[in-house]
């Protein structure tokens, strides 16, 4: 058997630059010298997967109330030794291999029946469905059919932990099909797991914390009960770690006998050729996840997971990702981990680093139903606000938000407007629009929060709307970029292959409501300008 506790298999570099990989108690080895700085998965799914999966373990084993002991093991990490100790309660629960008479590492140990490749555990990969098709134009099939131990459990872990629908019975994860994922980001690997690892007493509000048997944390360590695939899995049914150990499919793995990983290049005694699966997995209602944001519908009374989006993480998401936000009929909130550390750590990391390195760092597949369209990353910083100001920084940044929001709508309306005499049925993706905006803008955003950080403590919320401010300066960079936008796609600079009274027509549209004292200088408080 292959333990994941005890084997080396995550890949990781260190500060000198070295990848190597390790077994997850091995996390702090060297610490003062060559300490681990980051995951370096061969793919980028694995590495956000992975940081889950050990953030997960240290909140199931080492988390804790005191906040004097919390600050001394960010500074003085605890040793390999210590946390492998602290991980061997759970050591039944981390068995990869062949042998079906132990409970396997999110696997029904079981589970019989046709064998699939194993090339369709990645998200990305065709279905059946294409496959007996032949419309897998773009992703062909069988171009991963063997796969090392290491690579077939973060493989294992990232399908489990992204579920997405799956037809009739698939289940979908514990968040949702494609869920968002954000983890503060420190200066090694260890700061990043400790920084987003939440004391137990706030763990009540995500689970039951009295359930501390194993099997409410880790369920493949119960033999799999098919009335169990007609309940409803709520949070006060599992322990509050369950949520980094969701099991929404029904999987056991399938063993050959070792050879060439199509993934990593490494070889193994051996390898994994493909899985057993069947629907009626666990089936999850609304669970509220420490990594991930959340959104209420006031009007419903109805909460859901943040999901990505097409189009990436820009800065648009900065009222969902790094502070809370709400409208007549909604309620965004950060992930609670982000909200933790912002409101209870960030003071004394940042007093004792002398640094504002520390960022929100935030991942997650943009799912169609069963199709994973991109996998998407990014960072935002944090900034280092003072209580006092902090009400009127978070209502700046909501400003700059919600008028980029509006900018970026008005200017794909009046491209449509442009190219189309009933823009309302203009067919096309105009997503390359929308994305090119919020990259083009996205500097400018930053700096503008960063002069609102300077001018807040001193003038206040109303300083930042004098001349020269950074509303102005905001409201400057949104103007270039909506018109440069427009002309570039609405064929205005090729005046012979369009039409050049709509163009005009749609340009001055665009001037007008740019312009509006309802629109953008009145988000911005520039009504006279």
């Amino acid at each position: 058997m292959y333990q994941l506790l005890d084997s080396p298999w995550i890949p990781v570099m260190r500060a000198d630059g070295t990848v190597e990989s390790i077994p997850p108690y091995a996390i702090t080895g060297s610490y003062e010298d060559n300490p681990v700085i980051s995951v370096q998965a061969v793919r980028p799914d694995f590495t956000g997967s992975l940081v889950q999966f050990l953030i997960g373990l240290a909140q199931a084993t080492i988390a804790t109330d005191n906040e004097k002991e919390w600050r001394r093991l960010y500074q003085n990490p605890p040793t390999p030794e210590d946390l492998k100790d602290a991980f061997r309660q759970y050591e039944p629960a981390f068995a990869l291999g062949p042998d079906t008479s132990e409970p396997l590492f999110l696997q029904e140990q079981s589970l019989e029946g046709a064998v699939l490749p194993i090339s369709r555990l990645f998200l990305e990969m065709p279905g059946q469905n294409a496959e007996k098709n032949n419309t897998d134009h773009f992703l062909k099939r069988g171009g991963i059919t063997n796969l090392c131990p290491a690579c077939a459990a973060a493989a294992l872990y990232t399908y489990q932990t992204h579920a997405s629908f799956g037809g009739a019975g698939h289940r979908v994860g514990l968040r949702g099909g494609g869920p968002l994922s954000t983890v503060v980001r420190g200066d090694t690997l260890w700061q990043t797991i400790w920084l987003n690892v939440l004391p137990p007493s706030e763990m009540g509000s995500y689970g039951d914390i009295s359930k501390t048997e194993p099997e409410a944390i880790f369920p493949w360590l119960e033999p799999w009960d098919e009335s169990r695939a007609k309940l409803v899995v709520s949070p006060s049914m599992m322990h509050p770690c369950h949520m980094f150990w969701g099991m929404p499919r029904r999987i056991r793995l399938e063993f050959g006998k070792g050879g060439t990983c199509d993934l990593c290049g490494s070889e193994s005694d051996q390898s994994v050729t493909g899985f057993v699966t069947k629907a009626k997995g666990m089936n999850y209602g609304f669970w509220h996840h420490t990594l991930t944001p959340i959104n209420t519908d006031t009007k419903k009374q109805e909460s859901s997971c943040q999901h990505v989006q097409p189009g990436g993480i820009p800065y648009r998401y900065w009222t969902t990702i790094m502070q809370p936000s709400a409208g007549k009929d909604f309620q965004k909130e950060p992930a609670p981990a982000v909200t933790h550390f912002l409101t209870k750590k960030h003071k004394f990391v940042s007093k004792m680093n002398g640094s504002k390195s520390y960022r929100v760092w935030s991942s997650g597949y943009d799912m169609d139903k069963a199709k994973a369209r991109c996998y998407y990353e990014g960072t935002m910083p944090i900034f280092d606000i003072e209580d006092n100001i902090r009400p009127e920084f978070e209502q700046a940044a909501a400003a700059f938000v919600d008028s980029a929001s509006y900018a970026s709508g008005i200017t794909i309306g009046q491209i449509k407007a442009a190219l189309f005499s009933n823009p309302g049925d203009a067919k096309g993706n105009f997503s390359v629009i929308s994305s090119r905006f919020w990259q083009d803008t996205e500097s400018d955003f930053y700096d503008a929060l960063m002069s609102a950080e300077q001018i807040l403590p001193e003038k206040g919320y109303d300083g930042l709307s004098e001349e020269g401010g950074p509303n102005q300066a905001w409201f400057n960079a949104l103007r270039d970029e909506v018109f440069a936008l427009f002309d570039e796609y609405s064929l205005a600079l090729r005046i012979g292959e369009a039409n050049p009274g709509r163009i005009a027509r749609a340009r001055r549209g665009l001037a007008r409501k740019f312009y509006s004292k309802k629109g953008i200088r009145a988000s911005l408080q520039l009504i006279e300008a």
